[in-house]
């Protein structure tokens, strides 16, 4: 493949300066020997975008805020699980058509499915993207689902759109889950120091799932790691969400080992 033939990948939001999406994917296509480069692409207009990133020839691209919902009416092609939650965040482009995928779904899936969720109680603390694709995940997999959320109309349509129950915060503590799953910023930037729930709640659960990577070990890991409690890492989900993408992007099974090495030595320059 020649220079000209290099395909073209990034990710594209606002704010997306900080992404580690192309220090993971260019890890990879380095180690596969694939001639593609992946770049961040910071934007607020949506519209226009896509016009350049198909004027460009880019091969597809990863979505973050604000685009993970509005971007579904340019689809041409929308897979079972973008259809299911209404958002995505990958996206392949074939004869100048998009086809969208939510890589978070199958992060969530695959990491929940390695343990016996079946008619096992699960909280689910928020009501955004990430608790969309953790919600649909568990309840695929056969648990019993509670949403809950500080703005509790946004759990209350959550729950509604997947037919979970919700339950307020103040039950929840009477309550013991098998599994609590944190998709909320408590825990990151400047609630740093705070728990998405309380001690007593994370001391009967016996599995935690973290979706925020940066601090790598939050309030919330630290706590259920107290409790030897085990744990779904917001890295762990990063990654997953990671390998499948590269996986849709270029028809090839991940460089596992080689995207962990590189997040995690670009964590630690952080």
């Amino acid at each position: 493949m020649t220079e000209k033939e290099k395909k073209l990948f990034c990710i594209i939001g606002y704010p997306v300066a900080h992404s580690l999406s192309p220090v993971m994917q260019n890890s990879a296509f380095g180690k596969k020997k694939i001639n593609a480069q992946y770049y961040i692409f910071s934007s607020k207009d949506l519209k226009n975008t896509l016009k350049f990133l198909k004027q460009m020839n880019f091969s597809g691209f990863n979505i973050t805020m604000p685009f993970k919902q509005d971007i579904i009416k340019y689809a041409y092609k929308k897979s079972i699980e973008v259809k299911k939650l209404g958002a995505t965040n990958t996206a392949l482009i074939k004869n100048k058509k998009l086809f969208l995928y939510n890589t978070d779904y199958y992060a969530a899936k695959k990491l929940l499915g390695k343990y016996k969720l079946k008619n096992k109680k699960a909280l689910v603390i928020g009501a955004g993207g990430a608790a969309n694709a953790i919600v649909l995940a568990l309840k695929e997999l056969g648990a019993k689902v509670f949403v809950t959320n500080r703005t509790f109309p946004k759990a209350k349509k959550l729950a509604k759109k997947f037919k979970v129950k919700t339950i307020k915060k103040s039950e929840a503590e009477k309550e013991e889950f098998y599994l609590i799953a944190n998709a909320t910023p408590m825990g990151m930037g400047p609630l740093k120091e705070k728990l998405p729930c309380t001690r007593k709640l994370i001391e009967k659960a016996h599995l935690v799932y973290e979706s925020i990577y940066n601090p790598v070990e939050t309030e919330f890991l630290k706590e259920a790691r107290r409790n030897n409690c085990r744990c779904i890492t917001g890295i762990d989900m990063l990654l997953e969400q990671g390998y499948k993408a590269f996986e849709l992007f270029t028809d090839k099974k991940a460089p596992e080992k080689e995207m962990r090495k590189a997040i995690e030595k670009e964590i630690k320059k952080n």
